[in-house]
């Protein structure tokens, strides 16, 4: 039985195509373990990444702490 709290371990690989990136950083984002991103900021701090945004506006500290381990700029509201 899987255990719904527990992180997935496994390397999601994206193939090459002309699909924007931002969905497969989101996915390598989530997936690590030093950073522990929420699927919805690992979706913006990957959007804005691919977008190479001068900064993001963070609304929290989880949110903060990630965008800051990926040296951005982080704006906090």
């Amino acid at each position: 039985m899987r255990n719904p709290g527990r992180r997935r371990r496994d390397k999601i690989s994206c193939p090459n195509t002309t699909f924007p990136p931002a969905p497969c950083r989101a996915a390598e984002l989530a997936g690590e373990d030093s950073l522990k991103p929420r699927a919805g900021d690992a979706r913006h701090l990957a959007i804005a990444e691919c977008l190479s945004a001068q900064g993001i506006l963070c609304l929290d500290d989880a949110m903060i702490a990630s965008a800051k381990s990926l040296w951005m700029k982080v704006v906090v509201v």
